[in-house]
């Protein structure tokens, strides 16, 4: 549709954006609609969070996606929280409402389990996740709201080690799943945790472009796991070649960009029938 004087705006917000493929994704899918919408990106200074939220509402979207470096900052900014965004303390989709008041969602985690199920896998009881960033907390949070019944979450020492203490043991309290916090250089624990686990993830930057690598040896993996890297640049990571040599199941974190982009716009239209394929082609082109 072509854009007029009632086209509402919609926009992701982040530090950079340029290689963002969200518009793409989320254009494609307005334009199937009908939707009388844009999407846009915007480079917004990690200082600069609180005022870019403010002129959005100001200038009347219809809601934003967030992503580094301002997702935790946006978490502090909104009027409302969903159950989600609350437990991880993270904001990756905001709904401005008609009336200026927003609410803050985390549908990363969200569009992880369901990129895992779209594949055809089923996640299992045990999870084990590498890293506790953004990405780690959105997936351990909504796996323990999910039901998985052990999560093991293994991390280096610092300021994300440290926040994760927090959440783990709110999400603990709150719903009595059996989830540990563990030191990622303890070697002996994360073989022994691989081995029990059905759902591996890695949510760390190791597997990038500029970072390569993987953190799980191909000898401790077997054909019974679920290995997801929430890594999509490159598409294949070295742990999800490894994972496909010794036939285990694979799930590429440009799923969960798909899935949590397919969230984010229920949200915004309130409609459930979001076109899928038409966003996942988009994002591949």
């Amino acid at each position: 549709m072509g854009i007029n004087g009632r086209t509402v705006s919609y926009a992701v917000i982040g530090h950079p954006v340029g290689h963002s493929r969200s518009p793409a994704m989320h254009n494609a899918s307005f334009s199937h609609l009908g939707v009388n919408a844009v999407y846009l990106a915007y480079d917004i200074a990690p200082d600069s969070g609180a005022r870019a939220v403010t002129a959005l509402c100001d200038l009347g979207f219809g809601g934003f996606n967030v992503t580094m470096p301002h997702k935790t900052a946006v978490y502090e900014l909104v009027d409302e929280l969903s159950d989600d965004a609350r437990l991880m303390e993270s904001v990756n989709t905001v709904h401005i409402r008609e009336d200026g008041s927003t609410v803050g969602h985390n549908t990363d985690g969200r569009g992880a389990f369901a990129a895992v199920r779209a594949a055809g896998y089923d996640p299992g009881e045990a999870v084990v996740v590498l890293g506790a960033g953004g990405a780690s907390r959105a997936i351990y949070t909504r796996a323990a709201l999910e039901g998985v019944s052990r999560i093991r979450v293994f991390s280096r020492r610092g300021q994300n080690f440290e926040r994760a203490v927090g959440i783990l043991g709110r999400l603990r309290a709150e719903t009595g799943v059996d989830a540990q916090l563990c030191d990622l250089s303890d070697e002996d624990a994360l073989r022994r945790e691989v081995d029990a686990a059905s759902l591996l993830v890695n949510a760390t930057s190791v597997g990038m472009s500029a970072h390569p690598g993987a953190l799980i040896p191909e000898s401790w993996l077997r054909p019974d796991h679920i290995v997801f890297d929430a890594v999509y640049e490159p598409l294949e990571t070295e742990l999800l070649q490894r994972a496909r040599r010794v036939g285990s199941g694979c799930v590429s974190g440009l799923d969960m960009l798909l899935w949590q982009g397919v969230f984010a716009e229920e949200i915004w239209l309130g409609r459930t029938d979001i076109p899928v394929e038409v966003m996942r082609a988009a994002l591949c082109q």
